[in-house]
């Protein structure tokens, strides 16, 4: 500790000799500037989530302190990789706790992108990715009793409001690159729904998106909670969770218009499908508006006194059938892009069918591309009336022949209309319903089609780094591994190299690795992968093992690996041999351990070197 502070009291005093460049995007290269760890860690301000590195921590400057010191910025390269990491933590933990702490660290990479010279696009980029995570983590902790949500949407009214200055300071835009910012500008829209000025969009282009959004804000300024919850599903799912925040206010505005203009009794089912709420959140809801409701009766007559507490109604956030909203947190919304995709083949294919007009009374096939038979609308048209006639003749010729020659024209003339217009009216009703239900199909089969790929990618990307199976080319595994994939084992996707391919650093990325190997080398591999779990058998004996093998998986944790001397650098000698002696005790460590025991005991110098723990195991020691 006493070096710590020796460290800490020199970088200060070589600071004040420095004059601080202005012109600079910043020199510190770490996440954490060395000045600010050094503090914290003498004042034990380190927080649960920088176990493996410390992240620079937002300060709220002191007025006349001037510009932050030049070794303090970090540049960026470095605030990407922050970033980075951020969301990789948010992703792991979405507690209260977890967004306090990125919240924090957030603000602190917004500030120093301020002095950034660099593109704007890449500043965009990092912005970009701030603002997804604040959406997530205001979605799944919309009801939590310490998340404040006014201060969650008037901090991304602000970072929304700097993207979109980047976005106007850069004009190389790329195609690919307008239907991103288009998605951004529509969230900025989507956080001022509550302001008073409509926000105004310069160059850009109205798309899709834009148009959907501005459905949404004119729902909203209406105060049709109705048409509002109905439009906000037309959003992407980033867009969802901003506008779904919104719904509180705009049911209480809409049920003290109800209180105003309504003098009927309604029942709370229709009252409550309406709002889309719960019973009892119904029932509250009228209560601080005044409004009546006895026996499950809404009763609009019977005026009751506003409540004073209107404001501190906190409605249940509206549910999706995304079950893990953390894994939008890294992605760009390529989910979107997929639903794209597919909704442009189902649209080509559909438009290569409507270039030809079936008739199917006749069988005839009307090509509207054929040049020798170029008929345009009206052709089609007479050709159907003169069908029309034609069937209608065919079929009343014997009641057609006892009228005289006008009546029979003109009789003839009104069937056929009669006729046409009803042909056309099924045709009209036909090609409703088959759209109508040929849509419904299709978005609830790409829903589906979404919600399984996502399933199973994030299946995937948490069990990627489980378990590790390493065969050997000189013995069949066939019973083994047909064996595993019926087991539970399984559900862990597990990976399979071969013996010649697996190093040191790929079994420790593992969780646990099974060697599947010949009796003859069990000895050989135990000492080359001592320091990982690892299971050693024949193919034989492991196909009788996959029930242990998965309990050791479940209770296995990961194993790390460091350096000696970095670990006991700033331990006292006490805390050190403790350590030393942990580590020697765990049978992942070679014979060097217990010599730099007896050395760290006469006060020699230690013989730096690689030592292997378990995640868990250190942590009693390793807390400061």
């Amino acid at each position: 500790m006493d070096d710590l502070n020796a460290r800490y009291n020199g970088l200060i005093e070589a600071r004040k000799n420095v004059r601080n460049h202005s012109g600079s995007d910043g020199r510190c290269m770490t996440f954490c500037p060395e000045v600010e760890g050094l503090e914290r860690t003498l004042k034990n301000d380190v927080s649960a989530y920088e176990n493996e590195v410390m992240v620079k921590k937002h300060r709220k400057p002191i007025p006349g302190s001037g510009r932050e010191h030049i070794d303090d910025i970090r540049p960026m390269n470095v605030l990407c990789n922050v970033v980075d990491h951020l969301i990789k933590l948010s992703m792991r933990n979405q507690s209260i706790q977890m967004y306090k702490f990125v919240d924090n660290r957030f603000k602190a990479v917004l500030s120093d992108l301020r002095f950034q010279k660099g593109s704007c696009a890449g500043v965009a980029s990092v912005v970009e990715k701030i603002v997804r995570i604040y959406t997530v983590f205001r979605y799944i902790l919309y009801n939590h009793p310490h998340f404040d949500r006014d201060m969650n949407i008037s901090q991304m009214k602000r970072i929304l409001g700097d993207l979109l200055k980047y976005y106007d300071q850069d004009d190389t835009v790329s195609d690919e690159d307008l239907w991103r910012r288009e998605q951004y500008r529509c969230y900025y829209m989507l956080v001022n729904l509550d302001s008073k000025c409509f926000p105004v969009m310069n160059r850009h282009v109205h798309g899709p998106m834009m148009n959907v959004c501005s459905d949404v804000m004119v729902k909203y300024r209406q105060g049709n909670i109705y048409g509002f919850l109905k439009e906000i599903r037309r959003l992407d799912f980033l867009g969802f969770c901003i506008a779904q925040g919104f719904t509180g206010t705009l049911r209480m505005r809409c049920a003290d218009g109800f209180k105003k203009v309504l003098v009927e009794k309604l029942s709370v089912e229709a009252m409550r499908d309406f709002f889309e709420l719960e019973q009892d959140e119904m029932i509250e809801m009228m209560r601080l508006n005044g409004i009546v409701v006895k026996a499950g009766i809404v009763d609009f007559e019977s005026k009751g006194v506003n409540e004073d507490s209107k404001s501190s109604m906190v409605f249940k956030k509206l549910l999706t059938h995304v079950r893990h909203p953390e894994c939008f947190m890294p992605l760009e919304c390529a989910e979107y892009e997929i639903f794209r995709y597919a909704l442009r083949k189902i649209v080509y294919r559909r438009i290569e069918r409507l270039t030809c007009v079936q008739e199917v009374s006749n069988g005839m096939k009307y090509s509207m591309n054929d040049s020798d038979n170029d008929l345009n609308t009206h052709d089609i048209h007479e050709i159907m009336l003169e069908e029309a006639q034609t069937k209608y003749v065919i079929k009343n010729e014997r009641s057609i022949g006892n009228l005289d020659g006008e009546r029979t024209d003109m009789h003839i003339q009104k069937e056929v209309i009669r006729s046409v217009c009803m042909e056309i009216l099924d045709e009209f009703v036909n090609a409703s319903v088959i759209r109508f239900v040929s849509e419904t199909i299709r978005k609830r089969l790409l829903q589906g089609y979404f919600l399984e790929w996502q399933r199973k990618a994030f299946a995937q990307s948490k069990c990627s780094d489980m378990l590790l199976v390493v065969l050997d080319r000189r013995i069949l595994s066939v019973t083994f591994k047909d064996k595993l994939y019926k087991s539970i084992l399984r559900t862990f996707m597990p990976k399979f190299m071969y013996a010649d391919e697996v190093s040191v650093d790929e079994v420790l990325g593992h969780r646990l690795c099974v060697f599947s190997a010949p009796q003859c080398i069990h000895a050989q591999i135990y000492d080359k992968y001592r320091m990982g779990n690892i299971i050693v058998d024949t193919p034989h004996n492991l196909s009788k093992r996959t029930d242990e093998i998965y309990a050791r998986m479940i209770s296995s944790s990961r194993v790390i690996k460091g350096r000696l001397a970095n670990i006991v650098e700033s331990m006292c000698k006490s805390k050190a041999i403790e350590v030393i002696i942990e580590l020697a005790s765990n049978d992942k460590n070679d014979d060097m351990i217990e010599e730099n025991l007896s050395l760290i005991s006469n006060d020699k110098p230690l013989i730096d070197c690689d030592v292997y723990y378990e995640e868990d195991e250190m942590d009693h020691l390793f807390c400061v």
